[in-house]
């Protein structure tokens, strides 16, 4: 072989290396860009997962609270608060008018 041929087969096999070493570096590159966002994503998943049960969590002590809240117990204490708070009238002191049919209000 001569020099010459020598020489484009050093240039050609140089190239050739530097060619996989940057092909090399580029994949992983991308392989550390895209672990990254995977370990972000999962993070960021846990994050919303641990939200959600608190959340549900609140839902079930309010829903607890709701039936408390409405029971028949506290309708009926309720209802007998406003009903002391009506003023008493003795049925006797009341005078009913009587209104003739055709002097009503008409729709």
């Amino acid at each position: 072989m001569s020099k010459r041929s020598k020489l484009r087969i050093k240039k050609q096999t140089g190239l050739f290396w530097a060619a996989s070493s940057l092909a090399i570096f580029s994949l992983l590159a991308a392989a550390i860009f895209q672990l990254n966002s995977y370990i972000h994503q999962n993070s960021l998943l846990s994050g919303f997962q641990k939200q959600v049960a608190s959340i549900s969590s609140d839902n079930d002590i309010l829903e607890a609270k709701l039936s408390q809240s409405n029971s028949l117990e506290n309708f009926n204490r309720f209802q007998a608060a406003q009903a002391d708070k009506y003023e008493k009238v003795d049925i006797a002191g009341v005078r009913y008018v009587r209104a003739p049919n055709n002097e009503l209000a008409k729709k």
